[in-house]
């Protein structure tokens, strides 16, 4: 099975409705709670940043972790029952 630029850009927007619904709800929320209360300027930026540094580095993590995982398996006797990353036919 070859994987196209087609497939990856198609992932991606599939993906997007994820950030749109969740990521763009929350900072909204965060927005509409700063500017209700007067917040100054340094304060919203500083509540947007915090919300985005650990939204990357939960996404980091969990990238991190799926990754180990995935080599786990590949260098386990698992990756022989079920191979992980290689679609090519078995040679004789």
């Amino acid at each position: 099975m070859e994987f196209s630029y087609l497939a990856a850009f198609m992932i991606g927007l599939l993906g997007s409705t994820h950030c749109l619904g969740m990521c763009g709800g929350i900072v909204s929320v965060l927005n509409v709670e700063n500017r209700q209360n007067a917040r100054s300027a340094a304060t919203v930026l500083r509540s947007n940043l915090s919300y985005n540094a650990g939204r990357i580095t939960s996404y980091a993590l969990a990238g991190a972790l799926v990754g180990l995982l995935g080599a786990l398996v590949s260098h386990s006797t698992l990756g022989t029952i079920a191979p992980v990353g290689d679609c090519s036919p078995a040679s004789s």
